[in-house]
């Protein structure tokens, strides 16, 4: 599947759940067609923008450097499918006439390789004696 079929897949799933008139068995989400097809059916009964906004915010900030544009702020998010990690570019800020959510997200997503470490770490807090 494209890195783009896991997140069409998990806005289906989540709009299915909350929409129970939507006639889309979710069993069948297994290939880049059918993902296709009840992305498109989402999309015409116009609630596709209930979720993906909602997807585009939520993930974990990654270390790949992302896209510039003088126009907006951007930062790198990625997201886990299983053991599959996909990350896209999330764009921010413009001001006052800026619509960032508006900048196609989903179709340059892309897969990601993850590699986690345990780290022990020590904070130290220090705080003034009173004398």
């Amino acid at each position: 599947m494209k890195p783009s079929s896991y997140i069409k897949r998990a806005i289906i799933r989540r709009a299915v759940a909350d929409q129970k008139d939507l006639e889309i068995d979710i069993s069948q989400l297994i290939d880049d067609e059918a993902i296709e097809l009840a992305y498109e059916k989402i999309v015409d009964e116009d609630i596709h923008w209930d979720y993906e906004p909602e997807f585009r915010c939520m993930g974990q900030e990654t270390n790949i450097e992302p896209p510039y544009s003088r126009h907006y702020e951007s930062k790198s998010l990625a997201f886990q499918f299983g053991s599959t990690w996909i990350g896209w570019t999330y764009w921010y800020g413009g001001g006052k006439h800026g619509c960032p959510g508006e900048i196609e997200w989903i179709d340059d997503a892309y897969f990601l390789d993850c590699v986690e470490k345990e780290i022990m770490v020590i904070k130290r807090t220090f705080t003034r004696k009173e004398s």
